[in-house]
């Protein structure tokens, strides 16, 4: 059976290890894997880890997009809020951040 869960936890393991492309690669099949067994509980954490390795990367555009992509799966979810605020500093977008940290505080 082809997990979603299972495929995250690889992704985990592999971000853990700095393998960036193995990571990315295996988030892009979690999330193949959630939305074809409508398995949607995962989304927003795969969106999210995806975006911590792009941001490991530097790769702050895209890393932004997974933050968005997690937050709009569920819009309760901290932690994409305060990565995606720290990609935002990293930018240098200070206000920006700071708005998303405020928002995860909140929740």
């Amino acid at each position: 059976k082809n997990d979603p869960m299972a495929t995250y936890q690889r992704a985990v393991v592999f971000h853990k290890m700095k393998d960036h492309s193995n990571a990315i690669k295996d988030c892009n099949e979690a999330l193949l894997l959630a939305y074809t067994n409508v398995d949607t509980e995962v989304v927003e954490e795969i969106f999210n880890l995806k975006g911590i390795v792009l941001t490991t990367e530097g790769d702050m555009a895209n890393a932004l997009r997974c933050f968005e992509d997690a937050i709009k799966t569920n819009n309760r979810y901290e932690d994409a809020y305060i990565n995606k605020g720290v990609a935002l500093k990293k930018m240098g977008k200070f206000s920006d951040a700071l708005v998303c940290f405020e928002t995860a505080s909140s929740l």
